[in-house]
């Protein structure tokens, strides 16, 4: 049985391409937009999400649509696990910085 979790945020298998402009396509896939691909004035290929999010800069636009594809493939739970690295690691790096914050308050007070 596939749960809500196991299922991808995009069911994306085959989305089809299609060109907005001469420098921009975009994917979609079963009538809703999937992700969008840009070229730039330099060649390179701008990927963003289905919401707008930068997705990464690409060498060929194979490339831009492989891994917008993986984007689009990872699952709720794959994307909850990444979210809570991100939060435990700005955990850590609050909690450092309000230690040297409260070691320099200190030694202000007893100089």
């Amino acid at each position: 049985m596939t749960t809500i979790t196991d299922k991808a945020i995009v069911p994306y298998e085959d989305p089809k391409w299609v060109p907005i402009l001469p420098t921009r396509w975009v994917a979609e896939y079963d009538g809703e937009v999937a992700g969008a691909i840009d070229r730039t004035p330099r060649g390179k290929y701008l990927a963003t999400d289905r919401r707008g999010r930068k997705v990464g800069s690409f060498r060929t636009l194979s490339e831009a649509r492989d891994r917008l594809d993986e984007k689009n493939s990872s699952t709720t739970m794959q994307r909850m696990d990444q979210s809570r690295l991100l939060l435990i690691g700005g955990l850590i790096a609050f909690l450092a910085a309000a230690s040297v914050a409260a070691v320099g308050i200190v030694s202000l007070l007893t100089h």
